[in-house]
């Protein structure tokens, strides 16, 4: 298959149809997000109770 130069793979985009190949092309992400990260203190934590305690004393 002969590139038409339709410069649609040049753009940053990550779908674009090619005419070329008559259909739509999908590019690999790169980068995926991570999961965030849970801020609640459990009670296996190593500083659960020191945590617990210094919320205790703020209310």
């Amino acid at each position: 298959m002969e590139c038409f130069g339709c410069g649609n793979c040049q753009e940053e985009q990550n779908i674009y149809y090619c005419p070329a190949q008559n259909d739509f092309i999908i590019k690999e992400q790169t980068n995926i997000p991570e999961k965030a990260k849970k801020a609640n203190w459990k009670k296996g934590d190593p500083q659960y109770e020191s945590q617990r305690r210094f919320r205790k004393n703020e209310i």
